[in-house]
């Protein structure tokens, strides 16, 4: 590209032996003894040390680093920040209701199903499928209620800390 022009077109390799401004944008310059003229730079700035870096003053400071526990605050401040923690109990009875649903569609089974061919089963096959995908169902709807709920704290948290 060139003034907002696409100039060439081709394949990298295609492009780089054309020579032209191409090989320009990815190219280094190259000094007499093969080495890169940006590797001597390096080099030449690593000899100089820290010394420049101080009296020029740091670009990147060394990130600070705790170590130990987080404060049961620190995760009640987050809990509480939206709506002052209202949406906590709902997704814990969300998911308490996905669990029971979960049990209950197991429960189901092992009742419903006859445990040998000579046992009459207590339900019909179409009340036992109808029973099982009603709780199945009425799972599904407990995680994405707990899930909504949870992206919902997440992302209202996250503005407010911005």
């Amino acid at each position: 590209m060139k003034n907002g022009k696409i100039t060439q077109c081709g394949k990298y390799a295609d492009l780089l032996n054309n020579g032209t401004d191409f090989m320009e944008l990815v190219d280094f310059p190259i000094s007499h003894s093969g080495v890169k003229e940006e590797e001597k730079k390096d080099e030449q700035n690593d000899k100089i040390g820290n010394k420049g870096d101080e009296a020029k003053g740091q670009l990147v400071q060394a990130e600070e680093r705790e170590s130990g526990r987080v404060e049961f605050s620190v995760y009640w401040q987050y809990i509480t920040m939206v709506y002052g923690g209202a949406l906590v109990p709902f997704i814990l009875l969300a998911h308490t209701l996905f669990q029971v649903l979960q049990i209950g569609s197991n429960y189901w089974m092992a009742w419903a199903t006859p445990i040998s061919q000579d046992v009459e089963p207590p339900v019909s096959g179409t009340t036992l499928i109808a029973g099982y995908i009603a709780l199945a169902v009425g799972s599904s709807f407990c995680i994405l209620a707990r899930t909504t709920l949870v992206a919902s704290i997440y992302l209202y948290t996250n503005t407010y800390i911005v």
